[in-house]
């Protein structure tokens, strides 16, 4: 079904992407209107689901986690999706407030994993900085985090290397999703 598509590349991207070629040709009004459908029962449906079910372990594309922490990945995505979609659109936003606090809550989790395995850093790579467009008392945490993951690990953070809040966005989400 997507084997014709090059940015495919794992099983779990092929699931996923089942999905999007059933909508491909759907003009974007007929796509609004579907979603504007779904959304407010689907809030009511999650609305509805009792403490014990939300605590119920469920797949994730991190492994099987409680599913409130499922839904809090979904939203992760769907804020990096509309990202995605601003980038595209060249329309920027959307870079602070209630949802981009977990989403840099979740980069600050999986930083390690991305730098040292995904991106294939050798032993010893050192990191600088990482700017992002957050509280200086948010700013603050993550230094501190990434200076304590560095010591643990005995590696000193060399100095002169930066980044900008898109381009890192940009590239850990990219980074994530591989």
């Amino acid at each position: 079904l997507v084997d014709h598509l090059e940015h495919v590349v794992t099983p779990f991207q092929a699931m996923m992407e089942v999905g999007v070629e059933a909508w491909r040709p759907l003009a974007g009004a007929e796509v609004r209107a579907r979603f504007a459908d779904i959304a407010p029962r689907r809030v009511a449906q999650l609305r509805a689901m009792s403490d014990e079910e939300m605590s119920a372990p469920s797949w994730s594309p991190i492994g099987e986690v409680p599913y409130r922490e499922f839904l809090s990945v979904r939203a992760f995505d769907c804020w990096m999706h509309e990202q995605d979609v601003r980038r595209a659109l060249d329309r920027p936003g959307d870079l602070d407030g209630p949802v981009v606090e977990p989403a840099l809550a979740r980069f600050r989790t999986a930083l390690p994993a991305v730098i040292g395995k995904r991106a294939g850093a050798p032993d010893g790579s050192r990191i600088v900085e990482l700017s992002t467009k957050c509280a200086p008392s948010d700013a603050f945490q993550v230094a501190a985090e990434l200076r304590a993951w560095l010591a643990e690990r005995e590696i000193a953070p060399a100095k002169g290397a930066t980044t900008k809040t898109r381009k890192a966005l940009s590239f850990f989400s990219r980074a994530l999703d591989a």
